[in-house]
């Protein structure tokens, strides 16, 4: 088409039309790859109580998790509980498209009470990330740092909504 020419134009179709792709040089945050998420989510199950969590925890773990000025503000409310912002709303807006990737790919299901679990392959695929010390090993620290990790000490200390 030329410039001016309208998209309606009857003496045009789509077919005639030119598609131009280019390599965009932006790249994607850790924390946008997929499979980054569904490792993260995967692991952050192995290391709760019962290998399983609300929403709500892993909402509030995922945000501590996304990069270092989460970590580190992470670290500080769950040592000094009555630091914690609390206007500061601690959700993962892509949490629910992991969970259903994860729970599409058999790492994890939803329980009738509403908690995620890991399932077997869950499992299996979160103590392969562990047994790895060059995987994950900022995710594992502060994790690590905040065991032991159930919805009540999750709420208690990073709050959130």
């Amino acid at each position: 088409m030329n410039a001016g020419q309208g998209a309606l134009d009857p003496a045009h179709s789509a077919a005639d039309a030119v598609v131009v792709f280019s390599i965009s040089r932006a790249p994607l945050r850790v924390s946008e790859r997929i499979a980054w998420r569904l490792s993260l989510i995967v692991l952050v199950l192995s290391k709760c109580r019962g290998q399983a969590a609300s929403a709500q925890t892993l909402h509030n773990l995922s945000w501590a998790l996304q990069n270092s000025a989460t970590r580190a503000l992470a670290r500080q409310w769950w040592e000094s509980p009555e630091s914690a912002d609390l206007a500061t709303m601690r959700t993962d807006p892509r949490l629910a498209t992991t969970i259903t990737i994860a729970a599409a790919e058999d790492l994890l299901a939803i329980a009738p009470s509403g908690r995620v679990e890991l399932t077997d392959r869950g499992r299996e695929f979160g103590a392969m990330i562990d047994s790895d010390e060059s995987l994950m090993s900022q995710e594992k620290a502060l994790l690590r740092d905040l065991a032991p990790l159930n919805d009540r000490q999750v709420m208690l200390r990073l709050g959130g909504m």
